[in-house]
C-alpha cells in the first residue's frame, strides 16, 4: 500500500529534488497531489517497479545520475528553478491536512487487510 510519510514530504519543504525508496506507486500519488517531482531530470520509473529489490536498485541509479553534477551545474539548475521549488513548498502547506487525513485512511486501509 502506497504511503506517505514526513520523510517523503521533506524534500518538498526542504528544496530538494526528490527520490523516493518507497512502496510502488508513491510517486504517482504524489503527482496527484500536485507536487513537481523533476521528470525532466529524474525518471522515476522505478516507481512501477514490483521487486522492493530492483525498485532500489533503480532509484539509486538515479541518485547515482545526478551525483555526477558538478555543484556549479546544481547550482545553475536551483537557480533556473527556483520557482518550481517554491510552488512545491506552497503545495505541502495547502495539501498538508489533505496529506493527514490520507495518512489516516491508508492506515486503516492496511488495517482492515488482516483480521485482527
Amino acid at each position: 500500500m502506497p504511503f506517505i510519510t514526513e520523510k517523503t514530504i521533506k524534500s518538498f519543504v526542504l528544496g530538494q529534488i526528490p527520490i523516493f525508496i518507497t512502496c510502488k506507486d508513491t510517486v504517482q500519488i504524489i503527482r496527484d497531489l500536485g507536487f513537481d517531482v523533476f521528470d525532466d531530470i529524474i525518471d522515476h520509473s522505478y516507481d512501477f517497479e514490483l521487486d522492493p529489490l530492483l525498485r532500489i536498485k533503480q532509484a539509486i541509479d538515479q541518485l547515482e545520475k545526478i551525483c555526477y553534477w558538478t555543484i556549479e551545474d546544481c547550482c545553475t539548475f536551483k537557480q533556473k528553478n527556483m520557482h518550481r521549488f517554491e510552488k512545491n513548498f506552497q503545495n505541502y502547506l495547502y495539501v498538508k491536512d489533505k496529506y493527514k487525513k490520507m495518512m489516516i485512511d491508508n492506515l486503516q486501509k492496511t488495517l482492515d487487510r488482516y483480521d485482527i
